[in-house]
């Protein structure tokens, strides 16, 4: 399976998130402010909002929404289409 382009659709410095060089990011994924992913596997179009952190082995589908202060650990299967957090 090929990966989507490894871009942040974004503006904001990069500083002020943090990605592992593990984490497989898909097409179209808007990343904002203070974000750790690691270990993590993102798919096309999703969102992911402000004072994230997504852990190593989660999956999180298309068109997915991750609002504000989530927590998304270890273990969690595939949030599948249109899922919202």
């Amino acid at each position: 399976m090929t990966m989507g382009l490894k871009k942040v659709a974004t503006k904001r410095p990069s500083r002020l998130r943090r990605i592992a060089p593990d984490v497989q990011l898909e097409r179209n994924v808007n990343i904002f402010h203070f974000v750790n992913l690691y270990g993590c596997k993102i798919g096309d179009n999703t969102r992911i909002g402000t004072f994230v952190e997504i852990q190593k082995w989660a999956q999180i589908g298309l068109h997915c929404k991750i609002s504000s202060h989530s927590f998304i650990r270890d273990g969690v299967g595939n949030l599948l289409v249109y899922c919202v957090v």
